[in-house]
């Protein structure tokens, strides 16, 4: 019955689902990168 089923994605959900994706990565990237000069701040500042 399901022999003959292929999978499409349409290139419209393939470039939608690139920039989530893209998107998700840079803003994890910015996340990491603030909260590591926060501490970076925060120990310069205790010493």
């Amino acid at each position: 019955m399901f022999d003959n089923i292929l999978l499409y994605i349409d290139p419209g959900t393939t470039s939608a689902l690139l920039a989530g994706i893209l998107g998700a990565l840079a803003g994890a990237a910015m996340y990491i990168k603030t909260k590591w000069h926060s501490i970076r701040y925060r120990n310069k500042a205790e010493k």
